[in-house]
């Protein structure tokens, strides 16, 4: 990604509120994975997948998580608050 894209706002943006809504919509695939995992019927090899894709986005959430979490307390600490 470029840095020298124009910039949309006039205001600082922050981390933890631009990835607050990738965390919940994450969480609502992490949701839809677990459903289908426990209420369809599914080849084993697609069952398996489904789990596999459960395990790799609960990853991604716990990560960008603490990222979100991280950053807060990076501009807390800095911000003398």
């Amino acid at each position: 990604m470029s840095r020298d894209a124009t910039k949309f706002h006039l205001d600082t943006q922050y981390a933890p509120g631009l990835l607050n809504p990738i965390i919940q919509g994450l969480r609502e695939l992490e949701e839809r994975l677990a459903h289908y995992s426990l209420h369809l019927y599914l080849p084993a090899i697609d069952h398996q997948c489904v789990d596999s894709a459960y395990q790799a986005v609960s990853e991604a959430r716990r990560m960008i998580e603490q990222l979100a979490e991280h950053s807060i307390t990076v501009q807390t600490w800095c911000e003398g608050r």
